[in-house]
């Protein structure tokens, strides 16, 4: 009995994210004047209890949802079509050796040159 409690309260608090979560996506969307919709192109927050930064992006095709966990250094893109509402899962990536880089693809001038710069 024990067991099928805590499986219903489980799917009880998994619903009810869900809810909230859709009801603020779709709240948002339905009270955005043209200029608001624009700074919501790009908006980030932050969630301290979870360390966790979501960012959003309209596109043709929807919205794009970017999670990254900071904890963890994980990354998940998802894409909630328009109209329909399905949320597709798009990719994921652990980040944690990006983070060990210096500099990768970051065009010039390098770090180690502006640092060289900065040493003279």
């Amino acid at each position: 009995m024990e067991n099928k409690m805590t499986l219903d309260r489980r799917w009880v608090i998994c619903i009810g994210c869900i809810v909230l979560f859709l009801s603020g996506y779709f709240g948002s969307q339905l009270t955005t004047t043209p200029a608001q919709a624009n700074a919501l192109d790009a908006t980030t927050s932050t969630t301290n209890n979870s360390q966790l930064l979501i960012s959003s992006t309209d596109l043709e095709t929807g919205k794009q949802i970017t999670i990254i966990d900071v904890k963890s250094k994980a990354i998940s893109v998802y894409l909630i079509e328009r109209g329909t509402g399905k949320i597709q899962f798009l990719s994921t990536r652990n980040a944690h050796w990006d983070f060990q880089l210096d500099e990768y693809n970051s065009g010039n001038p390098t770090p180690r040159e502006i640092q060289q710069l900065i040493s003279q």
